[in-house]
This record gives structure tokens, C-alpha cells and sequence, in this order.
């Protein structure tokens, strides 16, 4: 199980340099925007790129987590939020930030899904590199991204083999749920240290760290497209700082 999908699109051939910065100015808009109206524009821009990437596929495979972030948002800071209208426990100015904080949450999972949906691990961990990271902190941030699929799909097997064994996992209440899946951790976590004591030692054999320079299979360029991009993403951040500055 994997995010990064193999599309001929125009987001897909972006350099991935092109791509982070891409995904920090929209994380960076996202955090500056102050109103529903202009994060919801902000939410539709990140739309309408996953579409032309043709990559809302990942993002409805996390639409259930997606919703409940904004259900969890909604309701925490509708009953923590101080204002002057309330109804029962809730006030409506809290309701009102946590829409915001919901939509604002949201517009960063779906950047992060499109990031991670169009660019391959090498590439992002040459990146970092270009971006002077050193290697050693840019292999261990792409080990943890390869990581992410790879438990997931040993949860996925570990429930399947609990499952064959009659382990019903959907009767009886939430808490009595919750409680069926504790075990079922303890594999996952050995499965887990059982890799990183493998690739420790892949990485040992193969002199891992030896020489402080190194070359690269991949090579990147950036494109005439990569700069009308980042061009564009320039002028979203200006046009969000001004917003920020002169309307609140």
C-alpha cells in the first residue's frame, strides 16, 4: 500500500524541489487565512489541483479521517471557545473558529495527500538533499514514509489472520471494540522492530555513511513549468500576507 500514484500529468513531471515548495506555501496560507470565506477558496484551489492531478482517489480512501478531524474540531472548540452567544454548553463564535480550524486542518491533509500522491520517496529525499538536509536526516525522514505503508498493511494482515481465527471484531460496544485491538498491536510493534534491526543491518554491510560525499542515481532539473508554478505560488503568499494585513 502506497500513496504515490504514476500519473502523466503535468504535477507529476513538476520537479519535487517544486512540489515542497509548493506544499509549504499552501500549509503556510492555510495558517495565515483568517476567515471561512477565504479558507474555503483556499480548500477549492487544493480541489481543483488534486483533480487536475487526477489524484482525489487517495483523498477519498482518508475521507473518514478527514471528517472526523472536523467533527472532533467543531465540537472542541465550540465547547472551549469564550464568546457572548451561547446555546446550551456550545457558543457560537466557538462553532465558527472550529469551522475555520476544520476547514484550515483539512486544506493541509489534502496538500500533504496531493504531495505525497505525485512524488516518489527518492525523489523527496533528493530534495532535501539539494536543499542542503544532510543525507543521513533525509534517508531517515524516507525510511519513515516507506515505513507508514508498511504497517499498515501488516495491521491489515495481522487482523485478517485474526479474523480466519474467529475473531469478530464488529460486535459489542465501542470500548469492547477498542479493547480487540489492543492485542493485535503487540504483533505489529515486533513485526516492526524485526525490520529496523534488517535494514540496521543492510545498511551496516553496505558501509552505510563511510564517505561524507556521494553521488546520486536521480538527477533533477527544474522546468520552465517549475518556475510559472512557483511563480504562482509567490503570488498566492503575497496576495495572502496582503489580505492578512489590510483586511484583519
Amino acid at each position: 500500500m502506497q500513496l504515490y500514484l504514476n500519473r502523466n500529468t503535468l504535477f507529476n513531471r513538476l520537479d519535487p524541489r517544486t512540489k515542497i515548495i509548493n506544499f509549504v506555501s499552501i500549509f503556510f496560507s492555510a495558517m495565515l487565512l483568517p476567515d471561512i470565506l477565504s479558507q474555503i477558496t483556499l480548500l477549492c484551489i487544493v480541489l481543483i489541483i488534486g483533480k487536475l492531478a487526477q489524484m482525489l482517489k487517495n483523498i477519498k480512501h482518508l475521507k473518514i479521517v478527514i471528517t472526523m478531524t472536523c467533527f472532533l474540531s467543531i465540537l472542541l472548540w465550540s465547547a472551549s471557545y469564550p464568546g457572548t452567544k451561547d446555546v446550551l454548553f456550545f457558543s457560537i463564535e466557538g462553532a465558527e473558529f472550529g469551522v475555520i480550524v476544520a476547514i484550515k486542518i483539512s486544506t493541509i491533509i489534502i496538500a500533504g495527500i496531493l504531495f505525497l500522491s505525485t512524488t516518489k520517496v527518492e525523489e523527496i529525499s533528493l530534495a532535501l538533499i539539494y536543499f542542503k538536509v544532510p543525507y543521513r536526516i533525509s534517508f531517515a525522514f524516507m525510511t519513515a514514509l516507506r515505513m507508514v505503508p508498511t504497517l499498515i498493511s501488516t495491521s491489515h494482515l495481522i487482523i485478517d489472520a485474526q479474523k480466519s481465527r474467529g475473531l469478530d471484531l464488529s460486535k459489542g460496544t465501542i470500548i469492547e471494540r477498542f479493547k480487540k485491538y489492543i492485542p493485535l498491536l503487540v504483533p505489529v510493534f515486533l513485526t516492526s522492530i524485526r525490520n529496523t534491526g534488517t535494514l540496521a543491518m543492510a545498511l551496516e554491510s553496505k558501509g552505510f555513511g563511510y564517505q561524507k560525499y556521494r553521488s546520486y542515481y536521480l538527477k533533477l532539473k527544474m522546468t520552465s513549468a517549475d518556475f510559472i508554478i512557483l511563480g504562482l505560488m509567490l503570488i498566492l503568499c503575497i496576495s495572502v500576507i496582503y489580505y492578512r494585513m489590510n483586511f484583519f
